[in-house]
């Protein structure tokens, strides 16, 4: 196996996993076909985002997508499902991004941005952060896609 430095892990949704062979299409396959330049008999790592990461070598590549014959299964338990992180809305977002990806990067899964009688920013929507935390999720080869949910701070408590 390669140095974790040297890893490189792609997300792929996972109803695009079928049987042993797996589909990245969008961002991912732009980033692995166009960005590091990756071509048919290539190995790469795939996460699903629900716990597996596959060891897979790249067996087609098309227009926009790329298809990947799965070599290793790895399934890993998420020890923090039942840690729930909650991020107040803060008036720079910068701030609540640096938040979430530190907090990816030490496993937790679950957020909640909430509003509070002293947030600034209302209408700050979780949507917004999903771009951060795959990243993060990403860089830290996690292989659980953390979910990003948002709540008022009475409902919280």
């Amino acid at each position: 196996m390669e140095h974790l430095s040297d890893i490189e892990l792609y997300f792929t949704p996972p109803e695009l996993v079928k049987g042993d062979e797996v589909i990245i299409e969008g961002d991912e396959f732009h980033h692995s076909v166009h960005v590091m330049r990756n071509s048919i008999g290539d190995t790469i790592f795939i996460t699903d985002g629900k716990g597996s990461i596959f060891t897979s070598r790249i067996s087609r590549i098309d227009n926009n997508q790329l298809s990947a014959r799965i070599l290793e299964r790895r399934v890993y338990e998420n020890k923090s499902e039942n840690i729930w992180f909650c991020v107040p809305i803060l008036k720079n977002p910068d701030r609540i991004k640096f938040a979430l990806e530190k907090c990816v990067e030490l496993g937790i899964t679950n957020f909640i941005l909430f509003h509070s009688k002293y947030s600034v920013a209302k209408n700050l929507k979780p949507e917004k952060f999903h771009k951060t935390v795959l990243a993060a999720m990403k860089q830290s080869l996690r292989s659980f896609l953390p979910q990003i949910s948002s709540a008022g701070f009475n409902e919280i408590i």
